[in-house]
């Protein structure tokens, strides 16, 4: 691995640039924006971690599989973790501000690590790297997404991002608490990713005894509450951990269950949320031991074991069968700074070529087009795809009685029970067709965390019993058409919702996906998104009063 980085004395004592000084400012409104804007991407943070979270604080909720005490995949600490921050909010602010304060101090914690990495990378290695890094950090969608998501890997991103300053900074203590809690308290899988760190500490550590008395210290202060937690909720001894890989591990594991990719699936995807970026990091293992052609720059090779992790961990996930984007989230930073170093490192090369005021440009016009481009992405996902945010806070603010919002097709698009503006209102599921397991209500009971329903199963198989035949008993529905004028028209759930019955409460605009082009869908262009997308209609429907 190179063992040791390489630094620069004369580089550590340089003046950082207003952009560098005013960082940590920068990335704290940038995260703040998406803890306030950023929509959610994946069902899995919402039935998997908002909605256990609702339940610990509020006694009511969805559960997942993966929380029966027959399985106990997930551990209840993470949970129980961000209760600490919502519980404190919920004596003060409704439940919609709740889940934007989660959100917000989620972002900030992100905001923090980054600017511990920035500045590493301008003290030890170079400023412009670090400033490249900072602007590619602020406006890039995937920090945007990954930022303030209530999910493991975005935990683990964090870690990492700690963990890269820890080997710029060479404190191996901040690497082995960084690795740690971030694979115990967020996702263990991300261990994989950690292996370059681990090697760097076992081949630099000036005091190897320290080392390993630090990560015994460490692992008894993360696993020691998350064991007592897993005990206290599921009424009995767990190693979720350990029943979280033998699952998914195992004999090739049961996630495939849920889906499988091609191995080009995490090279589209990355495109879409770091667009330019992404080639710019693939591009870095071609650069190890490039010869700057200026004094001032360091080599390559003092970056590789800080960035290794990113390229360990794009190898790990793209074989496996079951992909999906959050899995990128551990790394998006280390190909942010990957990116920066291998710019920096062209403008060097190009200006003994050309001249430097051209290559300036045609620098900062590359730098812009990316700033660009993330903006545009990212004002695409909110525009296109944030319907739901929206949406469930138009239901009626009180309810004389218990009131059923029913979901079918879209039950994937539910943003959880705190969107659900009293405990009156309790979501149920419709049939729609979908063959998988769906989630079902929590016990609510003091025990409720302890409780095996048979109505779970491990193989993704579904449950008739985890959802209504007709939407006959439900008060709300929430749907989508494809027609504009009759919103009641063409709903993709026409098959259960007989017209006559309902009518149109709310309704917000949202791009048919499937229908649209890709490039006016995956980006918003002015005007052009707007005439070129095909629009559909996300609808709440209200039973009529006489029907009641």
């Amino acid at each position: 691995m190179g063992g040791a980085v390489e630094y620069s004395t004369e580089q550590a004592q340089r003046k950082q640039s207003p952009i560098l000084a005013n960082g940590l400012a920068i990335l704290l409104v940038s995260r703040l924006l998406s803890a306030w804007y950023n929509i959610i991407h994946d069902c899995d943070e919402v039935y998997n971690y908002w909605e256990p979270l609702h339940y610990i604080m509020y006694g009511y909720g969805m559960q997942t599989w993966e929380y029966s005490a027959a399985f106990a995949l997930r551990s209840w600490w993470y949970i129980v973790l961000h209760g600490m921050i919502g519980w404190p909010l919920s004596l003060v602010f409704g439940k919609v501000a709740v889940f934007y304060g989660v959100r917000a101090v989620l972002a900030v914690l992100s905001a923090l690590a980054e600017w511990t990495l920035c500045s590493a990378v301008a003290t030890r290695y170079h400023p412009h790297v670090a400033k490249l890094y900072l602007v590619f950090s602020v406006f890039s969608s995937g920090m945007f997404v990954s930022s303030s998501a209530f999910l493991p890997s975005s935990v683990a991103m964090v870690a990492m991002t700690l963990g890269a300053a820890g080997v710029l900074q060479r404190n191996d203590t901040l690497v082995i608490w960084s690795a740690v809690v971030g694979c115990t308290w967020g996702w263990i899988v991300a261990a994989l990713a950690f292996i370059p760190y681990a090697i760097w500490v076992l081949v630099s550590s000036e005091n190897m005894f320290r080392s390993w008395r630090t990560l015994f210290m460490a692992a008894m202060a993360a696993c020691v509450p998350l064991v007592a937690c897993d005990r206290w909720y599921y009424g009995s001894w767990k190693a979720s951990l350990v029943n979280f890989l033998e699952y998914n591990v195992k004999g090739g594991g049961k996630s495939d269950l849920y889906g499988i990719e091609p191995a080009t699936y995490y090279l589209r995807n990355g495109l879409n949320q770091l667009q330019t970026v992404l080639p710019l990091a693939l591009v870095f293992p071609l650069m190890i031991g490039w010869k700057p052609r200026s004094h001032s720059m360091p080599r390559t090779t003092a970056l590789f074991t800080v960035l290794a992790p990113a390229f360990v961990w794009l190898a790990a996930i793209s074989y496996l069968p079951h992909k999906e984007e959050r899995f990128l989230y551990v790394v998006y930073p280390l190909l942010l700074l990957a990116a920066a170093a291998v710019t920096v490192q062209l403008k060097d090369f190009f200006n003994a070529v050309f001249p430097a005021w051209l290559v300036r440009r045609l620098v900062a016009f590359g730098v812009l087009s990316t700033c660009v481009l993330g903006i545009s992405r990212t004002r695409a996902l909110t525009q296109h795809y944030g319907a739901q945010m929206s949406l469930y806070r138009m239901l009626p603010a009180d309810s004389n009685q218990q009131a059923r919002v029913c979901v079918g097709t879209e039950w994937y698009r539910f943003p959880s029970s705190f969107f659900l503006p009293g405990p009156e209102y309790r979501l149920q599921f419709v049939t729609s067709g979908f063959d998988g397991l769906l989630p079902r209500p929590f016990e609510e009971t003091k025990d409720g965390t302890m409780a095996a329903p048979q109505q779970f199963n491990d193989m993704n198989r579904s449950e008739p019993d985890n959802y209504w035949d007709s939407a006959d008993g439900c008060d709300y529905f929430v749907t989508s058409s494809t027609h504009h004028d009759d919103a009641t028209r063409h709903m993709i759930d026409g098959a259960v919702l007989d017209q006559e019955k309902w009518k149109v409460r709310a309704s917000v605009p949202m791009v048919d996906t499937a229908a649209s082009p890709a490039l006016y869908r995956a980006l918003y262009i002015p005007f052009l998104s707007e005439k070129r997308n095909t629009w559909m209609t996300y609808i709440l429907l209200e039973r009529k009063k006489s029907l009641l």
